[in-house]
């Protein structure tokens, strides 16, 4: 078997100022962005032992499509006391250590990181900010970033009766232990 097709065609773009690959799939109608450096285990050893927490960092930590650019946004606003966009691409994972280092303070973070991998010193030093969102409209915002969807819909209107009844099964399954609570409306 050929396994030509199942290679990616790479491209790059510029995304805030950081050229990324693209990777376009032969079989399939989308894009992928790699965001993830090709060193990441490496990276994610330097964030735990190696990179400098400073007490004026702020860390937003959250799972993908929760808010987090919503949030980096308000929180650069209010440091930089003003309702001004500012196109910075500030990922604790995605930027390469010098980056990293070399950022002014008050530096602002973005992290879709567990907490395990996130540098040890952040909650001594540094301000944390957890961003959590139903899981039901993070599932509808994902199957919209993948689907390239324009249209905005909410889970409601997107999934079966049936398919909400199995998301409830594991959602409590797996969320049994935690002490976070929604309530889907």
């Amino acid at each position: 078997m050929a396994t030509s097709n199942l290679v990616p065609e790479l491209k790059t773009k510029v995304v805030r100022g950081i050229e990324l690959p693209i990777k376009k799939f032969p079989n399939a109608d989308f894009y992928l962005t790699s965001l993830v450096p090709d060193n990441f285990v490496e990276h994610c050893k330097y964030l735990k032992e190696d990179f400098i927490v400073r007490e004026d960092d702020v860390y937003i930590c959250t799972y993908p499509r929760s808010g987090t650019n919503w949030t980096h946004e308000i929180v650069r606003m209010l440091l930089n006391g003003k309702a001004e966009y500012v196109e910075l691409f500030s990922f604790l994972e995605i930027l390469p250590a010098e980056r990293l280092e070399n950022m002014p303070s008050p530096r602002v973070f973005c992290s879709h990181l567990p907490y395990s991998f996130l540098p040890p010193k952040i909650t001594e030093k540094a301000k944390l900010i957890h961003v959590s969102r139903n899981p039901k409209d993070i599932v509808v915002s994902l199957h919209n970033v993948f689907k390239n969807i324009s249209e905005i819909g909410d889970w409601k209107n997107w999934y079966t009766v049936s398919q909400n009844e199995k998301f409830d099964i594991l959602y409590e399954e797996r969320m049994k232990n935690s002490s976070l609570k929604y309530r889907f409306t």
